[in-house]
C-alpha cells in the first residue's frame, strides 16, 4: 500500500512538468522540431513507465546521455527512445534549465582569456611585454595569472598595453577581470586600468572624433576607483571622470571587476552609460554619455583595452621610495571575459 502511494504521488507530481513541456512546445510552435512532438505526445508513457526504471535510474532536472547509458539494457530500447526524446524536448524548449542556464542565455560571453590553458594571440601579446609575464599559482584559485610590474619614471610608470578584437561589434557589452595589486601597493596619484574601445579608440589627450571614443577605468589614491570616458561632449582635453563613493581596493586580495559599456542609441543622444560593479556590488553609475558623433560600424564596440600604469605623464604620479628614487610596483590580472549584453 504505502509503495501504490508513493507511485501515484510521484505521478502527480511529474505530470505538471510534462504538460508544461506541452504547453510550451505548441507556444514557440517548434513545428520542425519531430523529437518535441513525439516527447509530448509521449508524456503519458513516460509516467507509466517510470516506476519500471525507477530502481535503476534516478532522473535529474537535466537528462543527459550520460544517464541514459547507466539504463538497464532489460528496460527496453521502447524507454531508451522515449528518454532520449524528452532530452532533446529539454534542450530544444529549455523546460527544466537551471539559472546558471538562464545566466548563460543571456550573458553569452565572446571573449575568455584565463591565463590556464593555450593563450589567445592577446594573451600571448601580453606575456611578451617588457613589464608584464605571464605567472604560475597567482591566480584567483592558484592558476596562472598576468602579473603587470610598475616600474616608476618621470612619467609615472612605464605602459603595459594590448588590445584584444572582439570577434563582432556591439553598441553593448560587458567586460569583466579579476585584479589582487601587490601587499602595500603605492597608488600614489593613481593610473589607469583596462576598459573598451571602437576600431580606433581615443585617448591620451587626443582630439576626439566622430567615431572614436573610450571607456576605460582608473585606480585613484589609496585605493579608489573611478571611470575615465572619452566621449563627444568633454569638458576638456582628458575624460570625464565618476568616482565609486563606498569602495577602495585592498592590496594583497583579488577583486572582481565588471564594467558595463552600453553606447548612445543616436548620435544625437546623450543616453551611453557606463555601470562598474566589484565583487557583486554596483559602485558607479556614469550615465548621460554620448560616446560618439556618428553612427557607423567603426563607431561600435569592437575592442577590449587591457591598459596600466600609474599617470598622468609627469614625476608627481611616478611610485618612489622614501629616498626619492623610482620604484617597482606590481599586480596581478586574471579572468578576462567579454560578454554580450541582452
Amino acid at each position: 500500500m504505502l509503495a501504490e502511494r508513493k507511485s501515484v504521488t510521484y505521478q502527480q507530481r511529474r505530470k505538471p512538468a510534462l504538460s508544461n513541456l506541452c504547453k510550451r512546445c505548441c507556444l514557440f510552435k517548434l513545428k520542425p522540431a519531430t523529437g518535441v512532438r513525439q516527447a509530448c505526445e509521449s508524456r503519458d508513457r513516460i509516467v507509466s513507465l517510470h516506476h519500471a526504471v525507477s530502481v535503476r535510474l534516478r532522473m535529474s532536472r537535466e537528462l543527459s546521455g550520460t544517464l541514459c547509458l547507466r539504463m538497464n539494457r532489460a528496460i527496453g530500447e521502447d524507454v531508451m527512445k522515449t528518454t532520449v526524446l524528452i532530452t532533446t524536448a529539454l534542450f530544444l524548449v529549455g523546460c527544466g534549465g537551471d539559472d546558471a542556464g538562464a545566466e548563460n542565455a543571456k550573458d553569452p560571453e565572446v571573449f575568455v582569456e584565463n591565463f590556464d590553458a593555450k593563450l589567445s594571440q592577446f594573451g600571448q601579446l601580453l606575456a611578451n611585454k617588457r613589464y608584464a609575464a605571464l605567472v604560475e599559482n597567482e591566480g584567483m584559485y592558484g592558476s596562472n595569472a598576468i602579473k603587470a610590474t610598475y616600474q616608476g619614471f618621470e612619467q609615472g610608470s612605464h605602459r603595459v598595453y594590448a588590445a584584444a578584437n572582439l570577434p563582432e561589434a556591439a553598441r553593448q557589452y560587458q567586460m569583466s577581470f579579476a585584479v589582487k595589486f601587490c601587499d602595500n601597493f603605492d597608488f600614489v596619484m593613481g593610473g589607469k586600468l583596462h576598459g573598451l574601445g571602437p576600431e580606433s579608440p581615443v585617448t591620451g589627450g587626443d582630439p576626439i572624433t566622430a567615431e572614436g571614443w573610450s571607456a576605460r577605468l582608473m585606480f585613484g589614491p589609496e585605493g579608489r576607483l573611478r571611470t575615465y570616458v572619452y566621449h563627444q561632449d568633454m569638458k576638456g582635453k582628458f575624460g570625464d571622470s565618476k568616482v565609486a563613493q563606498n569602495f577602495r581596493f585592498i592590496p594583497g586580495i583579488y577583486h572582481q571587476v565588471k564594467m558595463l559599456v552600453s553606447l548612445n542609441t543616436d548620435v544625437h543622444l546623450a543616453d551611453g552609460k557606463v555601470v562598474v560593479s566589484v565583487d557583486g556590488a554596483e559602485v558607479i553609475y556614469h550615465d548621460k554619455i554620448r560616446f560618439r558623433g556618428k553612427d557607423t560600424a567603426a563607431s561600435l564596440i569592437h575592442k577590449m583595452l587591457f591598459i596600466t600604469f600609474h599617470g598622468g605623464a609627469t614625476p608627481e604620479w611616478a611610485p618612489k621610495s622614501e629616498n626619492g628614487s623610482y620604484k617597482a610596483e606590481c599586480a596581478y590580472f586574471d579572468n578576462f571575459v567579454v560578454s554580450k549584453v541582452i
